[in-house]
């Protein structure tokens, strides 16, 4: 892997196919405008925590948001949607009064 790769991202794309405002998806996220801003505009990578909820609220997968630079034209086309997986751990974030799971 090449340690200055550059993450990229469809999150404004995505959620312009959706309609949605950068506050929409900010309150969605649970986050403010302005890290939906710096997001979309590759300023800030944001955590794993964060990743999820965006694809949890822009109802894909991550891998269908964020790529590395190189990988980015191998991304999946937005209409991938989420696989069970993702829609279970959706569920799970959106959900606030489930319960942590330990191992």
């Amino acid at each position: 892997m090449n340690k200055s790769s550059t993450v990229t991202n469809r999150v404004k794309s995505l959620r312009n196919q959706k309609g949605m405002r950068q506050s929409d998806l900010a309150v969605e996220v649970g986050v403010t405008r302005q890290t939906i801003l710096a997001i979309e505009k590759g300023r800030l990578n944001p955590s794993i925590l964060v990743c999820l909820r965006i694809a949890a609220a822009l109802e894909t997968s991550i891998d269908a948001i964020f790529a590395l630079e190189a990988e980015a034209e191998n991304l999946p086309a937005p209409e991938h949607g989420p696989s069970q997986d993702d829609k279970m751990t959706h569920d799970m974030i959106r959900d606030k009064s489930a319960p942590a799971r330990r191992n």
